[in-house]
């Protein structure tokens, strides 16, 4: 059976409490109806900072990026309108503009282009566009792909892809309006896409988390869903966690998922029994004029990094999920509207700027990560 939380997030943190201790699972077995302490991340700093973040440079681009994705020398740029740049990031110090297959303006036209987001395979881009539906490009030279053809979806603009998460054999294409479409990798024009969610609301993003489980941001009505894919071509939703609050991104740290809610702020979502999710921390914001995430990454297993609007990144420690804390804010030249993680090299698109800032991480006795 499938339990449904509504959890206001506008509301009062003591009513957010109560609706998350009451009847909800605990570390040491199911609901049995006793009070549970949910924790809040500590803002105070009081403990020294252990993550830096230093500057490395900052990339102009042709336009204002919507997302970044990277495959081997190449760093993706999507922007929207604006087509898809690539940078060659053999030295990220220097990164060099090594193509700019542009978009067009006007979505009448048959060869528009609305670029939201890449995912990069040896040999091809797998594009997802608002305008053409799933697009394969050829990606032989990753610093110079090519279109080769496009797959569209049912549905009219606002269901065609935004996302697409890769699991073994099977593509989960996360399309909006249209739902979460399921594809086999060898997939063509006739390939059918069935629809793995039984209700949507606008599906943004998915994320796997081993052995079989496949999370899903679902936007607003039904928030996080819980999909079991252990039949990779047939999932099947186990629990919807509705956070009566946007659902936009949602990222995993162990056994606990990382949920974004926007101006709201964050949720971090207990799914060691994924069939019975539990809330256990929250950073979340009243209704204000000068918080918003836009975006997030999750930097080695521990340390959540999250992009404001407002022109600040922050790095949250996730080492005790019951008590997390914050532990670095950095100001940003610019609104943070993407951010892309290679190792220990942040990459942060700034919206009004139309550039990609480039940051070095590293963190007290964490060795830096492998070239």
């Amino acid at each position: 059976m499938r339990l449904r939380l509504g959890v206001f997030l506008g509301v009062a943190l003591a009513g957010l409490a109560l609706v998350g201790l009451i009847g909800r699972p605990t570390r040491d077995g199911p609901a049995d109806g006793r009070l549970r302490r949910i924790g809040s991340f500590d803002l105070s700093q009081a403990a020294p900072r252990s993550v830096n973040l230093d500057y490395v440079g900052e990339i102009p681009l042709p336009d204002s990026a919507v997302s970044l994705a990277a495959g081997g020398p190449a760093l993706y740029v999507s922007m929207a309108f604006g087509g898809l740049a690539t940078f060659d990031l053999t030295d990220p110090r220097a990164p060099r503009l090594t193509d700019h297959l542009t978009g067009m303006p006007d979505p009448r036209s048959g060869n528009g282009r609305l670029i939201l987001s890449v995912l990069a395979e040896p040999g091809r881009l797998l594009v997802c566009d608002r305008l053409q539906g799933l697009s394969i490009y050829d990606a032989t030279d990753p610093l110079h792909p090519r279109p080769v053809w496009s797959r569209p979806f049912p549905g009219r603009s606002p269901d065609q892809p935004i996302s697409v998460t890769r699991v073994e054999d099977f593509y989960y294409v996360a399309c909006g309006g249209g739902g979460l479409r399921v594809l086999p990798i060898g997939f063509t024009l006739e390939t059918e896409s069935p629809n793995a969610l039984d209700s949507v609301d606008y599906t943004r993003q998915s994320i796997f988390m081993p052995p079989h489980w496949l999370l899903v941001a679902d936007t607003y009505d039904t928030g996080l869903q819980i999909l079991d894919i252990a039949d990779r071509a047939r999932p099947r939703v186990v629990h919807y966690f509705r956070s009566m609050g946007f659902c936009d991104w949602v990222g995993v740290v162990g056994r606990r998922a990382v949920v974004l809610h926007r101006e709201r702020g964050f949720t971090l979502i207990n799914v060691e029994d994924p069939a019975r999710p539990y809330l256990e921390a929250y950073h979340l914001r009243p209704p204000r004029g000068d918080y918003m995430v836009k975006c997030m990454e999750i930097w080695r297993d521990r340390y959540l990094l999250a992009g404001n609007r407002y022109n600040f990144i922050e790095v949250f420690d996730l080492a005790e999920p019951g008590r997390p804390r914050l532990d670095t804010r950095l100001t940003t030249p610019d609104e943070v509207n993407a951010m892309l993680l290679v190792g220990d090299l942040l990459f942060t698109a700034h919206w009004n700027r139309a550039t990609v800032g480039v940051y070095r991480l590293s963190a007290s006795g964490l060795a830096p990560a492998a070239p």
